[in-house]
């Protein structure tokens, strides 16, 4: 299950509903299991979409469904809370638009990459048409899609006629930024847009995890944006920065004011113990952000022990942070939200506050209202 982006969620194996205390939508990456079944890769793909209310969280409820294309990937509310967006890996329905009134879901509207100008390259992995993340400009009138594949950003602009039907066009060309930019974010004010560069091997010899995962530092990219408004011809985004963060930096989180990026490292703890490139340690990085220049730099890694941590998030003040880890080495906790204090005097730092939220084996994200 793929969650919306609400005021405070998690999402874990063990606790597959979100602590959600407002109206929230869920898409369904894998369907039921059938009989039989024993490994995730005998579940068959979702195409659910659902809109559930939690206005009481002991009694959830349904309030609509739609059938979306299969294999749904990521999903983005947009500002004014009436438009979904969502990226899957069927072709030729790599992004998928699902219109809200009322609480209740409409038709989605399809859309291929290939007719918003992103067509097939055969020097890419599996064709280079792959969209990792999908997410909305604070304005609502722009989408960022994370060419995965392409090492490439793309943006679009929303389009929408007297009664209500929508469209993408290209806002400007795509952007080349680093390696593997599978997550990323704008900044609070709309100017910039992060891409965290994993760094993973995806060529065809690949035949192994330790082929796959990177040896070195992954990166950030920051894209300055160009003058909301400036129409598609005239468009011109550019990378303007790049810091190096530490080993498979999944995603990455941007401080309230805009000044501050942690990622959130996986290094070697998914490695079997004992493997070359294991580690017990992840790390988060700490770089600081010129909101105006768009600069970033980097202050420091911060090791700690855990597995597979994969999402960061700021809270409210920008003094804390919340780290999604999926497992630890000891029984408990199994898995669950980490918390971090950013100290901002003399300078910029992390510590650890030693304060885990136990949620059990398999938390993979989390996000706080700002």
């Amino acid at each position: 299950m793929q969650l919306l982006k609400f005021p405070f969620q998690i999402r874990s194996q063990a606790h597959p509903m979100p602590l959600i205390f407002h109206p929230v939508g869920a898409v369904e990456t894998l369907s039921k299991m059938s009989a039989g079944a024993t490994r995730s890769e005998q579940l068959p793909p979702g195409q659910q979409l659902a809109a559930i209310n939690l206005a009481n969280p002991s009694r959830p409820e349904v309030r609509s469904r739609v059938t979306i294309p299969p294999r749904p990937e990521t999903v983005d509310v947009h500002p004014d809370g009436t438009l979904l967006a969502i990226s899957t890996q069927t072709s030729n329905k790599e992004i998928v638009l699902v219109p809200i009134k009322n609480n209740v879901l409409g038709q989605p509207v399809e859309v291929s990459l290939r007719e918003l100008g992103i067509q097939p390259d055969s020097e890419r992995f599996q064709a280079g048409i792959y969209v990792s993340q999908v997410q909305w400009h604070p304005s609502g009138r722009y989408l960022a899609v994370n060419l995965d594949y392409r090492d490439q950003i793309a943006f679009f602009e929303l389009q929408r006629d007297r009664v209500g039907n929508c469209q993408l066009i290209p806002w400007g060309h795509p952007v080349n930024v680093g390696k593997d930019p599978f997550t990323g974010q704008f900044t609070p004010d709309g100017r910039f847009f992060l891409s965290s560069n994993w760094g993973r091997n995806f060529g065809e010899q690949v035949k192994t995890l330790e082929q796959r995962l990177p040896e070195t530092r992954g990166t950030v990219s920051v894209i300055r944006l160009a003058e909301l408004g400036t129409s598609a011809a005239n468009t011109q985004h550019r990378v303007v920065s790049t810091a190096t963060a530490d080993i498979s930096p999944e995603s990455l989180a941007i401080s309230p004011d805009g000044t501050q990026v942690v990622t959130v490292n996986m290094r070697g703890t998914l490695f079997p113990m004992g493997a070359p490139r294991f580690s017990r340690q992840a790390s988060l990085s700490l770089m600081t952000l010129d909101r105006t220049s768009g600069q970033l730099t980097k202050i420091d890694d911060y090791p700690f022990e855990g597995i597979l941590p994969e999402s960061v998030a700021f809270d409210a003040s920008g003094n804390y942070l919340a780290v999604a880890v999926y497992d630890y080495f000891t029984p408990k906790p199994a898995g669950g939200i980490e918390l971090w204090q950013v100290i901002q005097t003399p300078k910029p730092t992390l510590r650890q506050i030693g304060e885990v939220i136990d949620l059990g084996r398999g938390v993979h994200q989390v996000l706080v209202a700002q």
